[in-house]
């Protein structure tokens, strides 16, 4: 399970099997400036196996190190580490299941570089106001232009799920580009045929 260093900060989560039997999953971090407190509960309470993926200039041999958690190193491109070489990394430690629980920023970085298959948004009926955005995409030029991805909806007691499958959605992407190309009456019918 990945989570992103805000969602350490604002909630210092246990992101540990609870309600249900079953194992702990692997627990990760990814803190690419290492600004997760080191007192955070994931790094020290050694329930479950836990990295903490940081930037490789950001880890030098005098830096406190938390108790339970082994670190890794994954090269920055600017601010960010690309999703591709966090899954590179994961998958060479045998981690091939991955689950972006969040938060916003991470989970929408993972879509924006079409790195996931699947995406589960649920919804509550509370009206919560200003908050932080849980999913944060370039906005559609156009609603024919716009994401639409198969999918299917749960109700979970009073909330609702939906569960996008996110497999085809660049190839649909890519497919209503070059439709486009050919007039908006192309990417009209590519969209109603593809989805």
């Amino acid at each position: 399970v990945i989570v992103g260093a805000g969602t350490v900060i604002a909630d210092n989560p246990r992101l540990t099997t609870r309600d249900v039997p079953g194992a702990n999953p692997v627990r990760v971090v990814i803190d690419p400036r290492r600004r997760v407190p080191l007192a955070s509960g994931v790094l020290n309470d050694a329930i479950a196996p836990t990295y903490l993926l940081h930037g490789s200039s950001q880890l030098s041999d005098s830096a406190p190190l938390a108790t339970a958690a082994e670190y890794l190193s994954v090269g920055l491109h600017g601010n960010d580490m690309p999703c591709q070489d966090i899954i590179d990394v994961l998958k060479y430690r045998g981690l091939c299941r991955l689950f972006v629980e969040g938060g916003g920023t991470t989970v929408s970085r993972f879509f924006n570089e079409n790195a996931l298959h699947q995406l589960q948004i649920a919804a509550a009926p509370l009206l919560v106001g200003d908050g932080r955005p849980a999913l944060q995409l370039p906005g559609a030029i156009s609603m024919q232009q716009a994401h639409r991805p198969p999918h299917k909806i749960y109700r979970m007691g009073e909330d609702i799920l939906w569960d996008f499958n996110l497999r085809t959605v660049s190839s649909l992407d890519q497919q209503a580009t070059e439709d486009s190309s050919q007039g908006s009456g192309s990417l009209v019918a590519a969209v109603e045929r593809l989805y």
